[in-house]
């Protein structure tokens, strides 16, 4: 979810009740505000809110709440859109669409304008609905879930609402919160990785690719996928005869963009199976993957001209080619004018050459 404006301040109440002002009249009246729970997030919400009443909006509150819920708050309230607003003192205020994805650049500039205008005349009818967010969330665990049997692992995050949820499904649904296989999740809820029994790192990535891989198989209905998924699922679809298509926003499924349902549906085929992480994992073969970042001053269509290539794909933004039958992403850096080069390949030495030639390329 990326940040409408991170104001790393104090947030006046002026500024917040025109925030929520601007976002309803851009992207529509039904906007839910999520926020962390501290005290001057609350206050900050709160305004936020009466922003969006002021334009004859309704505005879902939800308090202690993490980033990552905003895409669940989406869908069950069938919202226009959802803040985010996290910190204590000084705060940071995240929005996005009633897709649960970014906002457009011309989205942003028409939302920074009529916040710097104060000109929003103001309509009546408004709401404000306080919900119970994280009890409807917990009852979509439970069904995402159905049976943990079976399973053990550990739970670590420095969210103690994640923890708490995540341990609480756990264990009503036969599952035990120990063991040495461990999920990690940020505080944002965004991320996750993991460690096998043996060890082994799991990326998010892959454990994105594994839970692919399982739909594949098991369900045999059509996926939609990132780009930055394993190359091998690509050859498991096609031998499953089910269709598989990869776009730059990685698809509508909510465990992409909340790694706690994420981890709870993997928990769920484990159970299902009756195996380990290691195990689950083994249905895909490894990728190997080369990383690189170069600086350069072309733009991104210039940069995928430069790529001889037998398939290429942008959304202006980022590109994806296949070079010499390996996957290449090619996405901004944040600062302008820095990339980051992924490569996936079968084995490690043809990731790391296509990485080197391309940012030799680049560079």
């Amino acid at each position: 979810m990326k940040s409408f404006c991170v104001l790393n301040s104090a947030v006046t109440p002026a500024v917040a009740l025109n925030i929520g002002a601007a976002v309803a009249e851009v992207l529509g009246g039904k906007l839910g505000v999520l926020y962390c729970g501290s005290d001057a997030s609350c206050v900050t919400a709160q305004n936020i809110a009466k922003g969006i009443k002021k334009q004859g909006g309704c505005a879902i509150l939800a308090e202690n709440a993490f980033e990552a819920q905003t895409a669940f708050a989406c869908k069950h309230y069938s919202l226009d859109g959802a803040f985010f607003v996290n910190g204590d003192s000084k705060c940071s205020i995240s929005v996005c669409g009633g897709d649960a994805v970014t906002l457009t650049s011309s989205q942003e500039e028409e939302i920074s304008a009529l916040v710097a205008k104060d000109k929003l005349s103001g309509h009546r009818g408004g709401s404000i609905v306080q919900t119970d967010l994280n009890s409807v969330y917990y009852k979509h665990l439970l069904e995402i879930a159905e049976s943990l049997e079976g399973v053990a692992v550990s739970i670590k995050s420095e969210n103690l609402l994640i923890r708490t949820q995540c341990t609480r499904t756990l264990l009503a649904l036969g599952g035990e919160n120990k063991g040495r296989v461990t999920f990690f999740i940020s505080p944002s809820g965004l991320c996750l990785s993991a460690v096998d029994e043996y060890g082994k790192i799991r990326t998010r990535d892959e454990l994105l690719s594994v839970l692919y891989a399982l739909k594949i198989t098991r369900e045999k209905t059509p996926v939609e996928i990132s780009f930055s998924l394993s190359e091998a699922l690509d050859a498991l679809a096609k031998e499953n005869g089910v269709e598989i298509r990869r776009s730059f926003t990685g698809g509508n499924e909510l465990f992409t963009k909340d790694s706690v349902l994420l981890a709870v549906t993997i928990l769920n085929y484990m159970s299902q199976i009756g195996c380990g992480l290691n195990e689950l994992c083994s249905i895909l073969p490894e990728t190997a993957v080369s990383r690189k970042s170069f600086t350069s001053s072309a733009d991104i269509l210039k940069i995928a001209d430069a790529i001889e290539c037998e398939q290429l794909v942008t959304d202006g933004n980022s590109v994806f080619a296949k070079v010499h039958g390996s996957n290449v992403l090619v996405t901004p850096n944040g600062t302008r004018g820095r990339y980051c080069l992924e490569v996936q390949a079968a084995d490690s030495e043809t990731a790391r050459e296509i990485a080197l030639s391309l940012t030799d390329i680049y560079n």
